[in-house]
This record gives structure tokens, C-alpha cells and sequence, in this order.
């Protein structure tokens, strides 16, 4: 993974993603219409990056063997004013992704990912603040 920041943007470039959710489908960990995906930090200076860069970072058991531990940011896309925009490249094709087809990516087995990520700030009336990442941009390799 490859990652720069461009103005407000962060750019992550050949990446993984993991629990991809971009139906909004309702479940324990989502709310019904919440589309998201979590993007996979897979060492020390990526979880540094964001950290340093006001993101939360969550970590979850691998499952695998004990004591391995899978890092990650969970990254939300809502589709308004002309973002995110997103593109499929499959067999030398290029499709562009809307929200009618953006379902289609839950099904699909995804190699690698680009995107570009933007910090959404929020506080509530008791002081307690933080940043969400919203999807900017991506392009999906399958």
C-alpha cells in the first residue's frame, strides 16, 4: 500500500479492502443504508499515517493464530454531488460504478483497490469530536 496527501484528500493506492457493505445492508456492525467497506492497514507506518492524520483505527482478533491482529479504518461512500466516483477494471474494460451498480462490488472478488479518502469532522454538544472517512474516488481491480 501507497499513500499521500493531496490538499484534504489522502490518496491509497494498491490496497486491500475487507467487510465490504456497498448495499447498506442492516447488521451488527451497520446501520440499514450505511454503505461502507474497511480498508486494511497492514503494518505499523500505514496505522502511524492515519492515526497522525486524526483517524480512528480499529483492530480486531485475525481469527487465525493468537496474538495476530487485523488493523483497520472503515471507510463510508455516500453518493451525492457527483462523488464518490468509481470505476471497475476487469478483463482490459473500464466500467464506471453508480449507486445502481455499486451493489455488484459485495459479490464480486476484488484484487486490489485505489481510492482517494476525505475526512468528514463531527462534535457533539458534550465535547466529544472525531473524523470519519468518506469516500472520494476508487478504482476496483478485479
Amino acid at each position: 500500500m501507497e499513500y499521500k496527501i493531496n490538499g484534504q484528500l489522502i490518496e491509497i493506492s494498491n490496497t486491500k479492502i475487507l467487510w465490504k457493505n456497498f448495499t447498506g445492508e442492516l447488521g451488527f456492525y451497520n446501520k440499514e443504508g450505511g454503505k461502507n467497506f474497511c480498508l486494511l492497514l497492514s503494518d505499523d507506518a500505514s496505522v502511524n499515517f492515519f492515526k497522525q492524520n486524526g483517524y480512528s483505527i480499529a483492530v480486531k482478533s485475525s481469527g487465525v493464530e493468537v496474538g495476530e491482529f487485523i488493523r483497520y479504518l472503515k471507510v463510508k461512500l455516500k453518493f451525492n454531488n457527483g462523488e464518490p466516483i468509481i470505476t471497475l477494471k476487469s478483463n482490459n474494460k473500464t466500467i464506471r460504478v453508480d449507486e445502481n451498480l455499486v451493489s455488484v462490488l459485495d459479490s464480486i472478488k476484488i484484487k486490489s483497490v485505489d481510492m482517494s479518502i476525505k475526512p468528514y469532522h463531527w462534535e457533539l454538544p458534550n465535547g466529544e469530536h472525531g473524523q470519519i472517512a468518506y469516500l472520494s474516488s476508487m478504482t476496483v481491480y478485479q
